[in-house]
């Protein structure tokens, strides 16, 4: 039996949670943006953020230095030196205006107490690996041209350089390289059809074995190093990494395939999204520094990059004390057949991937010498201009018209945002003075998106039929903001008439998987239907008002295929890609994430990398992406649905110059449920419009100080400070840390951010 004081306390102590309870269901209401004040505590020093600069130099050998260790001097220009060691086709460069030596090879191997295998492998400016082909599981050695007794080497000098031709004799390979200085510093080619395959054969052998070349990596061991100099290595991971030379010890490298896996070959394995934050290497570069605004060098793939992985290895990864980037060009992808057993055998392709593998190594110095020097080059190489006007930002709103779920006699479609609902939202905001905005509409049309692709392009009755179509594209068009029409080209849910479904490599068929939550799959058309599944509508879509898409998928496609029985290596389909994008070129097109080869027929760029995928040996999330496209097209984030600090991914936007962006419906999302967009469960405008505004307008009071200008600078200049500048002299400083911040005489507070100069 309970006592009456125990019962008194029991009720009191009841009592008194109901008060706390009521009270907080009251201060929560009047809250105008619950989601907006969550608070996220944060670190600065971690790998989400940039740190600030090692300002140390580092002490260069002597330009004559080479000669005493048996290089040749190869070629000299007005900028640079070039050696080579004609037993290992190891080189060393003399920058002139950097006045630094590089090497091929770790400086110091030599004296270093490495095994004599591992200071073969440094000292090698040429490393193979091989397929033994007559064996069904294909078996691989790997070779290398500082190895006297598998190699014969054969220097002739040319105008620009040398030409080497390399003889892997116990393997029966042989191929011919290029080497050429340039005015920004070297080339390095591979001459394909100088490739000789035989069959090789000691007399020991009862029979000849054939070996097929499986890839080829160009001085892996350039500019290696350790923590013993101030140097970092960047890569294009996410928004861009930096992995600093530290003596922190690493089991694990990034080796990434550029591009993607090739899913003409390879399945994609498995893996839900939310648990993985892997991120595909979609521009083929990388760049090594040495030393605080010094030297640096800046290597992109110029041909050859669709076979083409990235490598980079950190401090003593293969128990190497060096850190070192690379890339290996793939001369041929493994596959697997499926025999009528269901057993499987492992095949190779009897041609090597087209060539040439060609890498352009380009050398900075000064305040170039670091990854915004890098950024710049290469948005020189890929001819990138500002063509963004200034003014105040645009809004990326994605609006889901329409869905269905699978009934009992068929689809059953459901109108989640009308025509009238979407410019009813868009007028709403406009008053709300969200000034600029980007819509895309996603099944717009009849029988909507999923059931359709390629779209058929016509108003569907259940959202308004043709007279509120047309009178929200006029509405658009009168207010200047831009309105995108959702469409996948590459891809048919059926076969027809108008197809030409493609196989992988191995002749299964290519299906493809839509982001459906009920499954849904299609097909792979032929690369070059791609303009024709556009243009065959045109007349259709010049009466509807319709000049912009949003491509799904076509960014991040990279694919070999088979077509009639003729295989279609993926180096070759982005070049049919990039043709079909000329016959486009009438129309603005917006992209998700889209590789490099892409990126000159696009106006728009979506989800756009706010950091790295954070490895254990990525330093720093720099905005390299950001700095490169910046003031060229417009980039925006990923929907800002699924984010609970606003406040915290505000200023990440602002540090990256992208835009916000909202995927929204006019109905609740709760209607999705048994429908492909059941995956989107928050969408409801009704809920969002309050922190569309807030996020929208304080974002804009930033970077519409600096929209079509060209970021010059970003530096984290103290720990949780970041300052960004511009070319038209704004300059932009961010508060991550947790205690404010003085400068110009002007305090920022944590979570925070300043603008100064221009018209702020």
């Amino acid at each position: 039996m309970i006592s009456r004081k125990y019962k008194f306390i029991l009720f009191g102590g009841v009592f008194l949670l109901l008060i706390l309870v009521a009270l907080g269901i009251n201060a929560q209401s009047e809250n105008d943006h619950p989601i907006y004040d969550v608070y996220t505590e944060i670190v600065p020093t971690t790998n989400f953020f940039a740190q600030p600069d090692d300002e140390r130099q580092v002490v260069s050998y002597e330009s004559a230095q080479p000669l005493s260790q048996g290089y040749d001097l190869i070629k000299e220009n007005e900028h640079f030196i070039l050696y080579l060691d004609p037993l290992t086709i190891g080189i060393a460069i003399y920058d002139k205006e950097a006045n630094y030596l590089w090497y091929s090879s770790y400086p110091k191997y030599r004296e270093a107490n490495y095994l004599d295998a591992v200071k073969t492998a440094i000292a090698s400016g040429v490393i193979i690996e091989c397929f033994e082909s007559e064996d069904s599981d294909l078996p691989m050695v790997t070779k290398y041209s500082g190895s006297d007794a598998d190699c014969q080497k054969t220097v002739v000098p040319t105008t620009k350089g040398c030409e080497v031709e390399l003889k892997f004799v116990t393997v029966g390979i042989s191929f011919k390289i290029a080497i050429s200085l340039t005015e920004s510093g070297l080339d390095v080619m591979m001459l394909n059809d100088t490739l000789e395959e035989k069959p090789y054969k000691t007399p020991a052998m009862k029979y000849p074995k054939q070996y097929k070349l499986k890839s080829i990596a160009f001085f892996p061991y350039f500019g290696s190093e350790n923590y013993e100099i101030n140097a970092y290595s960047f890569i294009p991971d996410g928004s861009g990494a930096l992995i600093r030379y530290t003596d922190e010890v690493s089991q694990t490298a990034l080796i990434k395939r550029i591009y993607g896996l090739d899913m003409g070959f390879q399945n994609r394995a498995t893996i839900y999204d939310h648990i993985t934050n892997q991120q595909e290497i979609t521009l083929p570069v990388y760049g090594i520094t040495h030393g605080y605004n010094q030297a640096a060098v800046f290597v992109e793939i110029k041909e050859g990059a669709g076979a083409a992985e990235l490598h980079a290895y950190p401090y003593m990864y293969d128990n190497i004390n060096l850190n070192r980037t690379f890339f290996r060009f793939l001369a041929r992808d493994k596959f697997y057949l499926t025999l009528n057993a269901g057993e499987t055998i492992g095949l190779i392709d009897d041609e090597i991937y087209p060539g040439p593998y060609h890498q352009q190594y380009t050398f900075l110095s000064g305040n170039k010498a670091n990854y915004l020097g890098m950024a710049e080059t290469y948005r020189q190489s890929l001819g990138l201009e500002n063509q963004v006007e200034a003014g105040d930002i645009p809004l990326k709103l994605d609006f889901i018209n329409q869905d269905y779920k699978p009934g009992l006699f068929g689809k059953n479609f459901l109108a989640m945002t009308t025509y009238e609902q979407v410019q009813a939202i868009i007028r709403e905001l406009k008053e709300a003075e969200v000034k600029n905005m980007e819509a895309t509409l996603i099944g717009w049309n009849k029988r909507g998106f999923y059931d359709n692709t390629p779209i058929n392009p016509k108003p569907a009755a259940n959202l308004g039929g043709k007279a509120k179509f047309k009178a929200l594209t006029e509405y658009m068009k009168a207010n200047d903001f831009d309105l995108y029409f959702y469409d996948n080209p590459l891809i048919v849910r059926e076969k027809g008439l108008n197809t030409k479904i493609v196989k992988r490599v191995n002749l299964e068929l290519f299906e493809y998987e839509f982001k459906s939550s009920i499954g849904l799959s299609g097909y792979h058309n032929h690369v070059e239907r791609l303009a024709t599944t556009i243009l065959r509508n045109q007349k259709t879509y010049q009466k509807l008002g319709i000049d912009k898409f949003n491509f799904e998928y076509l960014g991040e496609a990279c694919y070999s295929y088979t077509y009639k029985g003729e295989v279609i290596p993926r180096t070759e389909m982005i070049k049919q890609l990039q043709a079909e994008m000329e016959k486009l070129r009438e129309y603005q097109i917006g992209l998700t994430r889209p590789n490099d080869y892409l990126l000159q027929y696009i106006s728009s760029y979506y989800q756009t990398p706010y950091e790295a995928s954070k490895y254990a040996f990525e330093t720093d999330s720099v905005p390299f992406i950001s700095y490169l496209l910046s003031g060229s097209v417009n980039l925006y984030s990923a929907p800002l649905n699924y984010i609970s600090d606003q406040a915290l991914f505000g200023l990440r936007l602002i540090e990256y110059n992208i835009y916000p962006s909202f995927i929204l419906t006019y109905q609740p999302s709760y209607n999705f449920r048994h429908c492909n967009f059941e995956y989107i469960y928050t969408s409801e405008y009704a809920l969002w419009k309050d922190i569309i505004v807030s996020v929208y307008q304080r974002v804009n009071s930033a970077l519409s100080q600096v929209r079509g200008a060209k970021m010059v600078e970003h530096r984290c200049v103290e720990e949780g400070i970041v300052r960004i500048t511009y070319d038209n002299g704004v300059q932009i400083y961010l508060n991550y840390g947790i205690t404010p911040y003085q400068v110009s005489g002007r305090t920022i507070n944590p979570k925070d951010f300043l603008v100064l100069g221009g018209g702020a």
